[in-house]
């Protein structure tokens, strides 16, 4: 369901896994416009849709918001070639 499988030991597996934290936001252009972290950065709400919000990814995924069956493992991409799967989504109406 699109979310981490091992959220707790993800650093001891994937050592290289971001660990997103408010200080290096700024250094991360590629994060979408409803990230939690950049709209905390901007002073700016949370949509009704967030999880943090709503206590569940519900109503993100029946607004379509997900990147549920969008996206592909980094498994599957020549470390080459990532930046060519980073995709800028459009920003919602919140």
């Amino acid at each position: 369901m699109c979310s981490c499988k091992a959220y707790q030991r993800r650093q001891k597996l994937v050592p290289e896994c971001l660990v997103l934290d408010i200080d290096i936001l700024p250094q991360l252009h590629w994060i979408p416009d409803t990230c939690a972290y950049k709209l905390r950065y901007d002073e700016k709400p949370l949509p009704s849709w967030h999880p943090l919000i709503t206590g569940s990814r519900a109503a993100m995924i029946e607004q379509g918001i997900s990147v549920t069956g969008k996206t592909i493992s980094e498994d599957y991409v020549h470390e080459d070639g990532l930046e060519e799967h980073i995709v800028r989504w459009v920003a919602p109406a919140c």
